[in-house]
C-alpha cells in the first residue's frame, strides 16, 4: 500500500505566527509529523520581510517553491515550475482586468493584487494540493479558476483540514496523525507519486540509455540521470562523485539544503540515516533540474524523511518516458497508483 503526501501552501494571512488559529494547528501537526508536507511561494519571503517579524520566523519552518522571479515580488533568481505560468489568466479571472505590463493604472493597486496572482501562479506551475488563504476574493473566485484549468484547491483552513483528514483515511484507514505517522515509517524511501520504493530505474525503450537511476551506497542515494527537454535537447547530465554537465546555457542543476541532518527512514535495514542525498559531490535536501521554462525533475526530502520525486522524463526524441503527476507514477501506458515496490518503475 502507497500513500500519497499531499502538499500546501499558506497564504500570508494564515501563516498562524501566534496560533490562535484552530485548524492551522492541526494542520501544521501533521506537518510536524511528516504526513504532508508544507511549502510557502517565493513571494511570501518578500511579502514578510522586514515587515512581519513573526511571520518571517514561522515561514521560515517552510520549503519554498518558485515561478517567475517579479523582481520586488519574489525572492532570490531561481525560476522554477513544472508547468508553464498561467500569470495573465490567474490575474484576469481574480481582478476582472487586463495585466498589462507597466501600466499607470495598474501600479496603484500592483501590491494588494499582485502578489495573490504570483502565490497562486506559483502554486499551479509546481502542481500543489492545496492553496490555503482567508482571502475572500480568491475563496469567490476558485471555482472559475477551476474551471479555467488552474487547478489547484483553494481552501480555507477549515476546508482543507477536512479534506486532508478524508484523503488520508482513504489512502491508510485512518486519519489518527500519529498512526499515519507509523504507517508512513514503515514505506520504503523514495516516494513516486503515491507510490514508494527503494530505487528508481528509468530507461529509454528505444536505445536502452539510462534517463534516471538511484542506488545506495552506505546509505548514501547516489543519483544518475541525462536529462532532456521537451523538444530532446540535452540539458544536463548528472553522475556521482563530479559536477553536473550543463549542455544549455539555460538549463540548470540547483541544490539546497535546508532540512535537518538525520532522517527516520528504513534502508538496509537501519532505521535512522544521515543526510543521505547526493547531487554530484553536493549532500542536499533539495534539488530541481530544468531550464528556463520547465523544471523536468524536482527531488525533495519530505519531514517524513523520505525523497519525493516528481517530474516529467523525456528521450533524445523528445518522447515523454515517465511522469509523476500527484498520486500517479505514469510510463510506456502504465499508471502505478498506492504501490509499493522496490525499484520502480
Amino acid at each position: 500500500m502507497g500513500f500519497y503526501i499531499q502538499t500546501v501552501v499558506i497564504d500570508a494571512n494564515v501563516i498562524n505566527a501566534r496560533n490562535n488559529i484552530n485548524a492551522m494547528n492541526e494542520i501544521e501537526n501533521f506537518f510536524a509529523l511528516g504526513i504532508i508536507q508544507m511549502e510557502k511561494t517565493s513571494a511570501l519571503n518578500v511579502e514578510f520581510k522586514n515587515h512581519y517579524n513573526l511571520g518571517e520566523v514561522k515561514a521560515s519552518l517552510y520549503g519554498t517553491i518558485y515561478g517567475p522571479n517579479w523582481i520586488g515580488h519574489t525572492d532570490g533568481l531561481l525560476s522554477g515550475g513544472e508547468r508553464e505560468s498561467l500569470m495573465e489568466k490567474i490575474y484576469s479571472i481574480i481582478w476582472g482586468k487586463v495585466w498589462m505590463k507597466g501600466n499607470s493604472d495598474q501600479k496603484a493597486y500592483l501590491e494588494r493584487s499582485f502578489r495573490d496572482a504570483i502565490h497562486l501562479d506559483i502554486s499551479y506551475m509546481n502542481c500543489i494540493d492545496y492553496f490555503i488563504t482567508n482571502e475572500k476574493i480568491l475563496i469567490e473566485k476558485r471555482n472559475e479558476l477551476n474551471a479555467n484549468g488552474i487547478d489547484v484547491n483553494i481552501v480555507t483552513p477549515e476546508e482543507c483540514l477536512k479534506a486532508l483528514k478524508e484523503n488520508i483515511k482513504q489512502d491508510t484507514g485512518t486519519d489518527d496523525p500519529k498512526l499515519v505517522s507509523i504507517i508512513l515509517s514503515k514505506f520504503y524511501p523514495l516516494v513516486l507519486g503515491s507510490n514508494d520504493c527503494t530505487n528508481v530505474n528509468i530507461q529509454d525503450p528505444k536505445d536502452e540509455e539510462i534517463l534516471f537511476r538511484t542506488y545506495w551506497d552506505n546509505d548514501i542515494l547516489q543519483i544518475e540521470a541525462t536529462v532532456y527537454s521537451k523538444e530532446g535537447k540535452k540539458l544536463s547530465q548528472i553522475y556521482p562523485n563530479s559536477e553536473p554537465i550543463i549542455f544549455d546555457d539555460d538549463s540548470y542543476v540547483h541544490v539546497s539544503d535546508p532540512a535537518p541532518k538525520e532522517y527516520k527512514i528504513s534502508v538496509n535495514k537501519n532505521t535512522i540515516v544521515g543526510q543521505y542525498l547526493r547531487i554530484a559531490n553536493n549532500s542536499c535536501s533539495h534539488f530541481t533540474i530544468g531550464d528556463r521554462s520547465n523544471n523536468y525533475l524536482v527531488g525533495r526530502i519530505l519531514p517524513s524523511g523520505h525523497l519525493s520525486l516528481n517530474g516529467s522524463i523525456y528521450n533524445k526524441q523528445g518522447d515523454l518516458i515517465v511522469e509523476i503527476n500527484k498520486r500517479e507514477l505514469k510510463t510506456q501506458n502504465m499508471t502505478y497508483k498506492n504501490s509499493t515496490k522496490n525499484t520502480l518503475p
